[in-house]
């Protein structure tokens, strides 16, 4: 069950983002990047609310307050989210 309107690609700012996040946690906390995008693709795939998603992430992130402004800001309304490509 996927959100009407989503594409099967990501946009340069979604991979931006998502390598980013990557990049931060990939040599010491490698969980907390797959946990970020198992979590991006429940809500993808319409799983999981905007809401739930953002406090879910926000647990993860703890103290990056970076992303998490970033992540706010995909979940405004009307933003194009997908991560079926991720």
């Amino acid at each position: 069950m996927k959100p009407a309107g989503k594409e099967n690609s990501l946009t340069r700012e979604e991979s931006e983002f998502a390598n980013r996040v990557k990049e931060r946690f990939e040599n010491q906390e490698k969980a907390v990047y797959k946990t970020f995008i198992n979590e991006w693709k429940l809500y993808g795939e319409g799983y999981k609310s905007k809401h739930d998603l953002y406090c879910d992430i926000a647990l993860l992130f703890g103290d990056y307050q970076d992303f998490l402004m970033e992540l706010a800001a995909f979940l405004k309304d009307g933003y194009r989210t997908n991560v079926s490509a991720v």
